[in-house]
């Protein structure tokens, strides 16, 4: 039992979500739909849809990272509409407006959803998909497209995340990798992204995620791909 609550209290130490309202993306003048979807176990997901100006060059999905919600992330994003790219962002479960707690599982099968809602919306083309995944984001989204997710991606950025579960939890805190499950994590799946073109990006003074996990990581990628190393960049 001891070990058991010790490994939950580890899983939830990867999650910091909040319920809180950041803002909107109407508030910088940006166009944009509510969205609510389902995940396989029936947990209701939320999200925001940002119409392209103009014609859609394609649909970018947005796998936001760790800590509060998609109201304080989409701004990261924000810049894509005006460049032709419709945005799909959302909450995983427990963060926002999204129903559920959070997991390891859960979140990987939410991220499954939001690729499969995307694909069946009417305004967009599911044969031009891009996802951008961030920080924590990163690992849902290799392994949903790594275990078979794929079908329109025409490419996938991850920015700044860590190699695996286990690695990072050790890194924070000396021997927690025993007590993290490391099913899901980046590096099981990243080889299998493959023949999608991959782009990583990764700033060498990340504070929070060391930049030897973005390195760690590339090299077990195949091609094609590529590595952008942001000198001085934190997280």
């Amino acid at each position: 039992m001891l070990l058991l609550g010790l490994s939950s209290c580890a899983h939830k130490a990867f999650y910091y979500p909040d319920r809180a309202d950041y803002g909107s993306p109407a508030q910088n003048g940006l166009r944009y739909e509510p969205v609510t979807f389902h995940s396989a176990d029936g947990t209701a997901l939320s999200g925001w849809f940002l119409p392209a100006v103009g014609k859609a060059k394609g649909t970018v999905v947005h796998f936001h990272g760790n800590a509060q919600n998609v109201s304080s992330h989409y701004a990261l994003v924000q810049w894509l509409p005006e460049n032709g790219y419709n945005v799909f962002t959302f909450d995983y479960r427990g963060f926002g407006t999204s129903e559920g707690k959070v997991g390891f599982a859960g979140i990987v099968a939410d991220a499954d959803a939001a690729l499969n809602h995307v694909r069946a919306m009417p305004e967009v083309d599911a044969t031009r998909l891009f996802v951008l995944a961030q920080s924590i984001g990163g690992n849902k989204a290799i392994a949903a497209i790594g275990r078979g997710n794929r079908d329109g991606i025409r490419a996938l950025v991850v920015d700044s995340t860590f190699y695996g579960y286990d690695a990072i939890a050790n890194d924070k805190f000396k021997g927690a990798s025993v007590l993290v499950n490391d099913g899901l994590s980046a590096h099981r799946y990243i080889a299998a992204i493959s023949p999608i073109p991959l782009l990583m990006l990764h700033g060498t003074a990340d504070e929070v995620i060391p930049y030897a996990h973005g390195e760690r990581l590339f090299e077990q990628a195949r091609e094609p791909k590529q590595f952008i190393a942001v000198k001085n960049g934190q997280h």
